[in-house]
């Protein structure tokens, strides 16, 4: 699976993720905001431009960006929050004459040499001390600043900046209920009580080691915990979820990961490539495992599927390598092509008396481990290449409405085929 991004994720005219590697980057003018920490730590940007559609900077926006030496202001600019710019490169600013408050430490770490404001005469909600200790001037009349014990005096005219205590770091941005975006920061992180929605790609890329999610929840994003590689404690959906959406925890680094009994539904990619899952346990309520749901989870070795289920997607179980034991419940109706092909260590395969209508092609193709299967009688169809690969596959037990089917298309040369109705055993 390739990690295939967009250079900007913007939803809802807010700028979420970029994933470029340019040393000038120009947001796009549909941008008004950009989350905190979007381009923190950045090492390649060199010169900023920000849209004119921009009014506030939110914290931590831009800082620790070692290389950034030139930003372009938007004209409509009015707060430029903590540590926006914090230990970056800049050397010159200036700042528009629309800006009403630049708070504490919004250009800490930078070493300034030089700072304009324009025809600004209010200053009294700039907070940040690394202006004025570049400055060393009034604002006001040029006159020389000391520090003081309430913030900055001018020694001239009397003036004092005053000093303002530093925010709480924020960790989410909610919106109407719905955690929009994970601010990064913390690596053990409760969602609040009341949040009732988390939004696509709120978390994704995170390095957050543990989530504790709220029975409140009720619906999870596509794509909200993708890439989170150090996610690596066992991870628990909040109770009263019903679908799992597309993506949720591709190639996240989760333990084992425990699905809440009111889900229904797993969709496309919801878990492949996860790390460490071990043990997954399918709910009753669950109607669809869709198509790689689980693909290349490597180390998963124990798999319980509850009565309930009733498709099994295509690559769905694709390559779970450890997997030991598989059974498909009464329920299952159909399951999908290369469904549980590559599980090199399965070594039962089990079929419950029940729905079982059709088996996909390579549904168990490299299932090198199994020595003896027994159909269901509900069987009408099985695809080509089902049980191609499984090299130590010596018998197959097939329903009598399969007699007629091409076998060499099926199975391998030595597998012998043994057929069956309710009465007696037919072998060819």
């Amino acid at each position: 699976m390739e990690k295939e991004k967009e250079l900007f994720v913007i939803e809802d005219q807010t700028l979420v993720q970029y994933n470029g590697n340019e040393e000038k980057v120009v947001i796009p003018d549909t941008v008004k905001t950009i989350f905190s920490d979007v381009f923190s730590g950045n090492k390649t940007i060199r010169e900023l431009y920000l849209p004119d559609s921009m009014t506030q900077i939110e914290w931590k926006a831009f800082s620790n960006m070692e290389n950034l030496e030139v930003v372009r202001f938007p004209k409509n600019l009015k707060s430029i929050g903590e540590y926006a710019f914090a230990k970056s490169k800049i050397r010159s600013i200036e700042i528009p004459e629309t800006v009403q408050t630049i708070e504490a430490e919004a250009f800490g770490g930078c070493k300034l040499e030089e700072i304009g404001f324009g025809n600004r005469t209010d200053f009294s909600q700039i907070y940040d001390n690394t202006l004025f200790m570049a400055a060393r001037k009034c604002f006001c009349c040029g006159g020389v600043v000391e520090e003081v014990e309430e913030g900055w005096k001018c020694s001239e005219c009397g003036r004092i900046y005053k000093k303002k205590k530093l925010k709480q770091w924020k960790k989410f941005v909610i919106r109407n209920g719905v955690l929009i975006k994970y601010l990064k920061g913390a690596r053990s992180i409760e969602i609040p009580q009341g949040v009732t929605a988390i939004a696509s790609h709120a978390f994704d890329d995170s390095t957050v080691l543990e989530v504790q999610i709220p029975d409140t929840v009720r619906t999870i994003g596509n794509e909200a915990f993708i890439w989170c590689d150090w996610l690596l404690h066992d991870f628990f959906f909040p109770p009263h979820l019903v679908r799992i959406e597309p993506r949720t925890l591709v190639s996240a680094s989760a333990g084992n990961i425990y699905i809440g009994d009111e889900v229904e539904y797993i969709g496309f990619e919801a878990f492949a490539g996860s790390e460490h899952l071990q043990k997954m346990k399918i709910p009753s309520n669950v109607k669809v495992i869709a198509e790689e749901a689980f693909g290349e989870c490597n180390v998963l070795s124990t798999l319980t599927i509850a009565e309930g289920t009733e498709l099994i997607g295509e690559k769905a179980f694709e390559k779970c390598k450890d997997l030991r034991a598989i059974t498909i419940p009464a329920s299952v109706c159909k399951l999908g092509d290369y469904c549980f092909a590559g599980c090199e260590d399965a070594r039962t395969l089990e079929f419950k008396e029940g729905n079982l209508m059709s088996i996909g092609k390579h549904a168990f193709d490299g299932c090198e481990l199994l020595q003896e299967v027994i159909l269901p009688k509900s069987l009408m169809s099985i695809g080509s290449g089902a049980f191609k690969g499984c090299k130590n596959l010596r018998k197959v037990t097939l329903p009598m409405t399969l007699k007629n089917i091409p076998m060499e298309d099926i199975f391998e040369a030595e597998t012998e085929v043994v057929y069956r109705s309710d009465v007696q055993m037919y072998r060819l």
